[in-house]
């Protein structure tokens, strides 16, 4: 898990912030995001989701990482 409170990282990423004005009861918090990076700080892979439901299974994740493992060299 990362956290960005500052939001360094995630504002270049797209990664949407609500500020709590819209939902009240929800306070601030960015949306999740889910990135895989190599050891050389490429991102392979990427998902930001403002949705519950489009978010990837733990089965999707292993599906993926095996593709990108494949085809990565």
């Amino acid at each position: 898990m990362f956290s960005d409170p500052e939001r360094n990282a995630s504002v270049p990423y797209g990664i949407h912030y609500h500020n709590g004005k819209l939902y009240e009861n929800h306070g601030e918090h960015g949306e999740p995001a889910l990135f895989l990076i190599d050891d050389q700080m490429r991102v392979l892979y990427f998902d930001i989701q403002t949705g519950l439901f489009g978010r990837p299974t733990p089965d999707d994740l292993r599906t993926t990482i095996k593709y990108i493992k494949k085809i990565v060299k």
